[in-house]
């Protein structure tokens, strides 16, 4: 049981001339990430003469799926999330949205009741996860920020939130 690598994409982001995007990704044949730079370059160079649109970015990513996927329980659902609010470093009026799908109750200020529907910003799980958004973390947020570490580790409120689903 683990996560395998299942083979390489090619992930392109469009632009038109009123700075709207359209992405479209490709499932590569690739059997390295060199050939997967080199399969890249052609489809970009067959894509350029039939889109008016302007390349703004792409990346060449590498897949891994679970090879034996066991599914969580019946009563996990993605629709619901964990969304919070998160202060920037590039201004202390600066936020942005980050949602968690299917959260655990433990990042919630209880277990029933309205503190389910709270996030708990001191939960140690939780920082541990927004401290990817740090500066000398992992990762970066919208734009290519980073969440400011302030006394909650940069998450100012959070609440429980329920996506619209018609899957069940």
């Amino acid at each position: 049981m683990g996560l395998v690598s299942n083979g390489f994409a090619l992930n392109i982001q469009l632009i038109d001339g009123g700075a709207n995007t359209a992405n479209m990704s490709f499932d590569l044949r690739s059997a390295d990430y060199a050939t997967a730079v080199t399969d890249s370059a052609a489809i970009i160079a067959a894509l350029n003469p039939i889109t008016e649109a302007v390349i703004r970015q792409y990346s060449i990513v590498e897949k891994f799926v679970e090879d034996t996927l066991s599914l969580p329980a019946g009563t996990v659902h993605v629709e619901d999330r964990a969304l919070m609010t998160l202060q920037l470093t590039s201004s202390p009026l600066k936020t942005v949205n980050h949602i968690v799908p299917a959260p655990v109750v433990g990042v919630f200020q209880g277990a029933s009741g309205q503190a389910l529907n709270v996030v708990d910003v001191n939960d140690v799980d939780l920082r541990t996860y927004i401290a990817i958004f740090h500066a000398d973390g992992e990762a970066t947020i919208s734009d290519e920020e980073d969440v400011a570490l302030n006394p909650t580790g940069g998450i100012l409120r959070g609440v429980r939130a329920h996506r619209k689903s018609y899957r069940g």
